[in-house]
């Protein structure tokens, strides 16, 4: 387990190895994490795995831009375009 603290962003990255899960963590972790929130930080869990990157990535992309995609529209008709 490592952790990032990016005091500049109010973000703090707490990356996992693959043997590890966050039903493991101790609970000192999860105690810390809460208080990291609690000061304003985005507290973000990255997990290490064995799976391919590159389909999840383009799945993740995908779905932002049609969120995106559908808020633009959104704004349109409420300005009365679109």
């Amino acid at each position: 387990m490592q952790l990032e603290i990016y005091h500049d962003r109010k973000l703090v990255c707490l990356w996992l190895r693959g043997s590890e899960s966050c039903s493991a963590l101790p609970e000192a972790v999860g105690l810390e994490v809460g208080l990291w929130r609690e000061m304003g930080y985005t507290v973000v869990i990255f997990h290490s795995g064995a799976q391919e990157l590159l389909p999840g990535a383009c799945a993740l992309l995908r779905h932002n831009r049609h969120l995106q995609a559908q808020g633009a529209g959104h704004g349109q008709a409420a300005l009365g375009g679109g």
